[in-house]
């Protein structure tokens, strides 16, 4: 089946949807910066009122609004017999939010915590052009991985938290922790998880392996909820340290679409290790094949910081190869659904035959075999080392004989002279 040729309609449409998404971000930071949703809260207003509580321009000011209105961020009531009002013939329209911001920011417009911060750390990653950043452009603050700066490291987990207990109840749809006796989080953030897995499984053992300072929060959560006795935190860096091992089931949340294809490997190689016999993979995460704006919003937020490598978010296919090469069975997937945007993957360990040696690159297997010259030269060294063993041997053995008779040299004498003594 061939693709119908870009016609010149085809072709402008596809050219004002572009822009028409920098329209549409555009006015929406520009909405949050002026608070609309916490002015507007679950009422409405008409424009006049807008303007006036904003204190903007009257004319740009209704503009402003009648292209939030466009964008769908706005919805215009209309008048008492059904009809549109027409900003200039009617009297001014009345807004409120619509059903898209009340979702994002709550009914009352103060909700939203991570759509904010989001948007402010997105917003940041756009201040960068990208043709200078693409020659070069050094960055006097880049978000770095792991955090420096102890403020960033709290905001970080602060991100995590945020959605941690929503995503576990994704996760346990699928997942039976009962039949675990000890678990692995790895980048298991602060705990929260951790935690709530303590409360609901009393004879599940949980290790938490992150950076040590997320670490120290561990512990910290473990030991002011008591739950010391079955929730451990581990420091080490996942990219670079091995995983702890002895686990029957291991977890990574929200972990593997901040990395690149090649990293995820080498953790589900680890995750192997970390395995006892026929235990579980379970992996939770968004994938491109159900978010495709999500993920280009994403990867392009991350062009200006080096940390962070290319193609963090995988599709299913990905998914799927990375783990039959790394030894896993791949037991069932669960898309997302209304609730979420995460999809459960969940894979059982195999054994793994052991590994072949390594095959000799035939340069250097032709560059280790010696040449006949040098066969030569070896072998005239071995005979030459023969030989020369040979005669040491022999200077040995004569001077042992010599040795030895002149050690017996004079008791030959003295029983002589005791023979003579006999005769006389």
């Amino acid at each position: 089946m061939t693709t119908p040729p870009w016609n010149v309609q085809k072709t402008e449409a596809a050219y004002y949807e572009l822009l028409a998404g920098g329209a549409r971000y555009a006015l929406f930071t520009s909405m949050c910066d002026l608070y609309l949703p916490e002015i507007l809260k679950g009422g409405e207003k008409d424009a006049e009122e807008l303007v006036t509580t904003l204190g903007i321009a009257p004319h740009r000011g209704r503009k402003w609004l009648h292209a939030l209105h466009l964008a769908g961020f706005l919805d215009k009531l209309p008048l008492p017999d059904g009809g549109e009002q027409i900003n200039g013939l009617d009297a001014p329209p009345r807004y409120r939010l619509s059903p898209l911001i009340r979702s994002m920011f709550g009914e009352d417009g103060y909700g939203g915590w991570f759509f904010r911060e989001f948007l402010r750390y997105y917003r940041t990653a756009l201040l960068y052009p990208l043709p200078n950043l693409l020659y070069g452009m050094q960055l006097a603050q880049p978000v770095r991985y792991p955090p420096l700066d102890p403020g960033d490291n709290h905001l970080l987990h602060d991100w995590m938290r945020s959605a941690a207990l929503a995503t576990l109840a994704v996760i346990r749809r699928y997942v039976d922790f009962s039949r675990y006796e000890r678990l692995l989080d790895v980048g298991g953030g602060d705990g929260t998880m951790a935690l709530q897995l303590y409360r609901s499984f009393p004879e599940l053992l949980i290790t938490v392996f992150n950076m040590p300072q997320p670490t120290d929060m561990v512990q910290e959560l473990a030991l002011k909820n008591n739950a010391w006795d079955r929730i451990g935190g581990i420091a080490g860096d996942f990219r670079t340290d091995p995983l702890p091992g002895g686990n029957n089931a291991v977890m990574f949340s929200r972990v593997l679409a901040d990395w690149p294809p090649e990293l995820c490997k080498r953790l589900l190689h680890k995750a192997h290790k970390a395995l006892l016999d026929d235990g579980h993979l379970i992996i939770c995460e968004p994938l491109y094949d159900h978010n495709q704006d999500l993920s280009l919003v994403w990867e392009h937020s991350y062009v200006p910081y080096d940390d962070f490598g290319l193609q963090c978010y995988k599709p299913l296919s990905l998914y799927e190869r990375l783990l039959k090469e790394t030894g896993f069975e791949l037991i069932s997937v669960h898309p997302p659904d209304e609730e979420t945007i995460h999809c459960v993957i969940l894979a059982r360990r195999l054994d793994l035959p052991p590994e072949p040696p390594a095959p000799i690159p035939p340069g250097e297997a032709a560059a280790s075999e010696p040449t006949a010259s040098e066969t030569a030269a070896s072998k005239a060294v071995v005979s030459g080392a023969v030989a020369s063993d040979a005669a040491a041997s022999e200077t040995v053995a004569s001077e042992t004989v010599a040795s030895e008779a002149a050690a017996s040299e004079p008791a030959a004498k003295e029983a002589a002279a005791q023979q003579e003594a006999v005769k006389e």
